[in-house]
């Protein structure tokens, strides 16, 4: 045997390693597709409910106008809504969002506002499930529910890791001089 029979085992082994490459890769590639997709609209999630909802839009009302402190909001958000414990408040990073500001009611009742954090207005108030919330739960765990804490979406989505894993070290044995 002599530098033939170690080429043809070699080509062997190398088509071996293509054909578990595209094994691994063909049943879950529409799974991995909606992962992959629901994950690239999950990150400008924010920017589309900014676009389409003008409750989450922060217009500052003029060029130089300063962005109110958290005392300032509580007081804003107490007249706007009054009686309403506020839980929380979120700012986020962009300075053209509202803050959304977690209240209850004297009611019992919750919400989360969108507030002006220019002139503490209260705009708007987020749905229990928004557009931002359904793409994250979808390419999270595909909307499957929790049940005991437990979802099957969840380790769905998790489990993708693995053959994931084996498409990229085979890939790298088939494709070395990529």
């Amino acid at each position: 045997m002599g530098v033939s029979g170690t080429v043809a085992r070699k080509n062997s082994s190398a088509r071996l390693w293509f054909v578990v490459h595209g094994w691994l890769a063909l049943p879950i590639w529409a799974f991995l597709f909606i992962v992959c997709l629901t994950g690239s609209i999950a990150t400008v999630s924010q920017e589309i409910v900014w676009l389409a909802d003008p409750a989450v839009r922060a217009n500052a009302p003029a060029a130089d106008a300063r962005l109110l402190g958290y005392d300032e909001i509580l007081a804003a958000v107490e007249r706007e809504v009054p009686g309403a414990r506020v839980r929380f408040i979120a700012r986020p990073v962009k300075s053209i969002f509202a803050l959304t500001v977690s209240v209850t009611r004297p009611d019992g009742s919750t919400g989360t506002l969108y507030v002006n954090p220019y002139t503490g207005a209260v705009q708007g108030e987020q749905g229990e499930f928004d557009f931002r919330d359904f793409v994250r739960a979808l390419h999270g765990w595909l909307l499957v529910p929790f049940n005991d804490g437990f979802s099957l979406g969840w380790y769905l989505v998790s489990a993708l890791s693995i053959p994931l894993l084996g498409s990229l070290i085979t890939g790298i044995v088939v494709y070395k001089r990529f």
